[in-house]
């Protein structure tokens, strides 16, 4: 009995979930450094790809995050927003400090961020909507109902007056196959 509890235990202590990340890679707005999530040991890597461009990026920096995170955006050269799936949460980053500057709470199982307008939208995938805050503020400004399944990929027009979803599972009979070749 106890060599079983002990292989067990062994199992256990190796056990993680892979989250669904959404957009685990972007470059800070000039261009100089990568982000790239960990999300099994939850964290951000920072590398620093030059200008002009390294030809091997450079690890400058792993900074912690919440649980599971899925998504990452850089609202600046210096502030990334980490969507963390499992924590509902996302951490506020400031990299050239290496920490969290906050941490936002949002509704069920968040997928992915987008900047538009001043504002930072937050795709909540089991609740069906967009968590909104003020991007300078951090505060949050209400959300948005989704008809659609599991919302989660997120873009805005050029101009930022509109927003796009992409829903997972979303029922609405969209495809990205020519109609004629999509089932009925």
């Amino acid at each position: 009995l106890s060599a079983l509890f002990a292989t067990l235990a062994g199992a256990m202590a190796h056990t993680h979930m892979e989250p669904r990340q959404q957009h685990p890679v972007t470059l800070t707005p000039d261009g100089t450094k990568l982000l790239a999530l960990h999300s099994t040991a939850h964290s951000l890597s920072v590398f620093d790809v030059g200008s002009p461009p390294r030809s091997v990026p450079l690890l400058v920096a792993e900074i912690p995050t919440s649980s599971a995170p899925v998504s990452v955006k850089a609202r600046s050269n210096d502030e990334a927003w980490v969507v963390n799936e499992a924590s509902d949460s996302v951490s506020v980053i400031s990299l050239s400090q290496g920490i969290i500057l906050d941490t936002l709470r949002t509704g069920d199982e968040p997928a992915d961020v987008c900047f538009a307008a001043g504002k930072a939208f937050v795709s909540c995938a089991q609740g069906r909507v967009i968590s909104v805050f003020d991007a300078t503020t951090r505060s949050p400004l209400g959300q948005i109902a989704i008809d659609g399944i599991s919302p989660r990929a997120m873009v805005a027009n050029a101009d930022g007056s509109k927003l796009y979803v992409s829903c997972l599972l979303s029922g609405n009979r969209s495809t990205i196959l020519p109609k004629e070749l999509a089932p009925p």
